[in-house]
């Protein structure tokens, strides 16, 4: 039998940092919470890490790296040209984005990283033969980078929702 003290609201405190589920009067063992964290911050970041990762991949698949040149050849994935350094590029901050989107989800980061992303556009917007021969960047590449730099900015400024769980 346990020997723990009892409340007079019948909660029996445990030894350690952990509370037991089914030690709390009127819940059942099966929940650990009555509510849910529904983050719109993580699911714009999962939608756009995904799609990075998706368009890099693709980039590299069909640019393939026989020859170590990261400048040629130029490819079109989903409308837009890409070379291997570009197709690198989008893997890379695609999987930033992913990592920075799962768990505790970092807002402050995905934050300035869409910031970051969002300055990138502009700057491939005015100026997309700077970077033409590396990256193959066309003005369409600028409006696509501000949009999502926007996106993943605005995205971090709304607060994570909590929802009370069916049946909770």
């Amino acid at each position: 039998m346990d020997h723990q003290p009892t409340d007079p609201a019948g909660y029996r405190p445990t030894r350690g940092p952990w509370i037991r589920v089914d030690d709390r009067p009127g819940v059942t063992p099966e929940r650990t919470a009555p509510r849910m964290r529904f983050d719109l911050l993580q699911l714009v970041g999962w939608g756009i890490g995904v799609w990075l990762l998706v368009v890099g991949i693709v980039a590299v698949a069909r640019t393939g790296l026989a020859d170590l040149d990261l400048g040629s050849p130029v490819v079109e994935v989903v409308g837009l040209t890409a070379t291997p350094l570009l197709a690198g590029l989008l893997i890379v901050v695609g999987l930033m984005i992913l990592l920075l989107s799962t768990g505790a989800v970092e807002d402050r980061s995905l934050r300035m990283l869409g910031a970051t992303i969002a300055i990138i556009g502009a700057v491939w917007y005015i100026e997309p033969d700077a970077f033409a021969s590396l990256l193959a960047t066309e003005r369409d590449h600028g409006t696509w980078t501000i949009v999502t730099g926007v996106l993943l900015s605005a995205a971090s400024f709304i607060p994570p929702l909590s929802i009370r769980r069916p049946g909770a």
